[in-house]
């Protein structure tokens, strides 16, 4: 049986405690998180947890108190959530009107089908206003499937939102991204745009 890291909870062949750097951010970060997603090693939304100690937090959406918790405790005036959709905004756009709004930023973790199935079995998410983004940077998370090329870990989408609302570094957490790839072990056939 594998052994976690009673701090980090990675593997400990993979350990990245000594690559974490906490900092604070300025607004409260809520990852909605699929169940699938929650045990898996390579998942980045724990590092963002570790990075954001007092206002990270992670819900599996299989929860449905905690879900219902945080529908009646949202604030929906001042939260915004990551996802990409015909309604949604351009996030770059619209930084200097969030910047002085926002108090709650929401994300979903998961393959973007998992994606849509959180947002389809929770249609309350539906009434927060959503943006998607313009001009990301390419990703840098290479250990992990995909099909699209311009997407992004959560950590990363977490790290440039911060970065655009607010310019603030967000170092911490692409050090902490860079750390787990550089200690993951693994075949270059699993690695992110594979191709044989």
């Amino acid at each position: 049986m594998r052994a976690y890291c009673d701090s980090c909870h990675y593997p400990k062949s993979t350990c990245i405690c000594n690559s974490i750097t906490t900092f604070a951010s300025p607004v409260r970060i809520f990852i909605l998180q699929h169940k699938r997603e929650a045990s898996h090693a390579k998942n980045t939304a724990r590092l963002i947890r570790l990075c954001i100690p007092d206002k990270a937090h992670i819900i599996n959406v299989s929860d449905d108190e905690a879900m219902a918790r945080l529908q009646e405790t949202l604030d929906i005036e001042s939260t915004a959530i990551l996802y990409p959709s015909e309604r949604s905004e351009i996030l770059e756009m619209k930084a200097a009107k969030l910047r002085s709004e926002l108090t709650t930023l929401i994300l979903i973790d998961g393959s973007w089908k998992q994606a849509y199935g959180i947002m389809s079995s929770h249609t309350w998410l539906a009434n927060i206003p959503a943006y998607k983004f313009d001009q990301a940077p390419l990703s840098d998370y290479r250990i992990r499937h995909t099909q699209v090329a311009n997407s992004l870990s959560t950590l990363e989408a977490t790290a440039y939102a911060l970065n655009i609302i607010y310019g603030c570094s967000t170092q911490p957490l692409l050090s902490a991204q860079a750390a787990l790839q550089q200690h993951w072990q693994a075949p270059s056939c699993h690695h992110r745009f594979h191709r044989d």
